[in-house]
């Protein structure tokens, strides 16, 4: 059942400067030593690829947030720490789609709530270019921000924020605010607390979903589309009562989106605490609303009814989740918190995201992950166009990045120091 409004857009040009804006570009701020992490580049200008691989070293109690470019990605290249951008605590970070002439990317600081633009000169050098402050619009954390933001291209990207109910269209580029959107006849007033991650973009729409909690953050079957149209920033919403608590998503060969609750759903079905299975609701591609004739059951998926959460986008119409491995399964009992979860013990699964009564298929791959799934896609100088994910060790010391792009042929690129955060390709 989903209920559906149509709501005038409230938007306001602003035309802010950034507070605490500046083309900094002093040697105080920018990383002078080659970036080049294969040793490749004698250190100048790099005429093929450059990648950004984020990923943070748990060496302090806050961890440290390490971006290293480099112009290989592949089991020869090295990562030298001391050729990384370092920018102390758990940051967020993007990178643009489409052109990016700067090869720029984005952090998200923890816990101010400020966005930095850095970009990256022909040699692999970074350089801090600007920051945009959102403190006075009442929103907290950059980290968090980033995770509810998409960077639609070099010039407008969009942050919906659940707690304030509203939509920031920023200039990625300029690093100002251009617009503001109240979403504030969103509220709901029997599920008071809400949360927004991971919006996706459907060519010029903007898509990002909210999902409901009652005031002691149980999770509600209660999941809102906010689709907007970048070109007008004219939205629609559309109430999903199937489904919430949704994070990651996927989509398939025709771009229909998918998108899936988490660990904390599938425990807590599991405990006989939850409302709702673990699921995934759909949106199809040009579409304004949920698609009602689609809900998928992911305690389903396996002939054991193994827990199972997270959409990850795989190749064509095959998606990815994780699902509990049998050993653990078994070890679980009505005691066990989510939190115990976020341990080495799901395994990758691949999956048709166009039925919603498929069974689950395990992947081929050596190594169970933890609950935290980081994923994407770029074009890679060797391998062309990849979908990725990846694996981390046991001490959390080491991650491998998996190109996913065929479920029946899944290999390690390469391995870097840190928790992957990220990996994509700015030039």
């Amino acid at each position: 059942m989903k209920l559906t409004q149509l709501l005038p857009c409230l938007a306001a040009s602003l035309v802010l400067a950034a507070c605490g804006g500046s083309d900094n570009k002093s040697d105080n701020n920018t990383n002078n030593q080659p970036n080049n992490q294969s040793g490749n580049n004698s250190g100048g200008e790099t005429k093929g690829p450059l990648y950004l691989v984020k990923t943070t070293s748990w060496t302090t109690d806050d961890g440290i947030a390490l971006h290293y470019i480099t112009d290989t990605l592949n089991a020869e290249t090295k990562f030298d720490e001391s050729k990384a951008l370092a920018i102390p605590g758990y940051t967020g970070v993007a990178i643009p789609e489409g052109a990016n002439p700067d090869r720029a990317f984005y952090v998200g600081l923890n816990p101010k709530p400020v966005f930095q633009r850095y970009v990256v000169s022909n040699s692999g050098a970074i350089s801090l270019d600007k920051e945009l402050d959102f403190t006075n619009l009442g929103l907290t954390n950059g980290r968090a921000l980033m995770r509810s933001a998409k960077f639609m291209s070099e010039t407008k990207g969009y942050i919906l924020d659940a707690k304030t109910l509203q939509i920031i269209e920023f200039n990625p580029s300029a690093m100002t605010i251009t617009a503001k959107i109240s979403l504030a006849a969103l509220e709901e007033s029997t599920l008071p607390n809400r949360w927004s991650i991971f919006p996706v973009a459907d060519g010029d729409r903007f898509i990002a979903t909210i999902s409901y909690y009652d005031a002691n953050w149980k999770s509600a079957a209660h999941t809102k589309a906010v689709i907007l149209d970048s070109k007008t920033n004219t939205f629609v919403t559309d109430t999903s009562t199937e489904c919430g608590s949704v994070s990651s998503s996927a989509k398939d060969a025709s771009g229909n989106i998918y998108f899936a609750s988490h660990d904390e759903t599938a425990v807590s079905y599991y405990k006989g605490t939850g409302a709702f299975p673990p699921c995934i609701i759909r949106i199809n591609s040009g579409a304004n609303e949920w698609d009602d004739s689609y809900v998928m059951n992911m305690q389903n998926l396996t002939n054991d009814s193994r827990l199972a959460m997270t959409a990850m986008t795989g190749k064509g119409n095959t998606g990815y989740t994780l699902v509990l491995s049998p050993e653990a399964q078994a070890k679980l009992t009505n005691e066990v918190h989510f939190k115990s979860l976020i341990k080495n013990i799901w395994e990758f699964h691949s999956v048709d995201l166009t039925d919603d009564s498929a069974t689950a298929t395990k992947i081929n791959y050596p190594h169970k992950t933890i609950s935290r799934v980081q994923f994407g896609s770029f074009n890679h100088d060797e391998l062309g166009d990849i979908s990725w994910m990846f694996h981390i060790s046991d001490d959390w010391g080491t991650s491998t990045i998996i190109n996913s792009t065929d479920p029946a042929k899944w290999s390690d690129i390469t391995s870097v120091p840190g928790q992957l955060e990220t990996v994509g390709r700015l030039q």
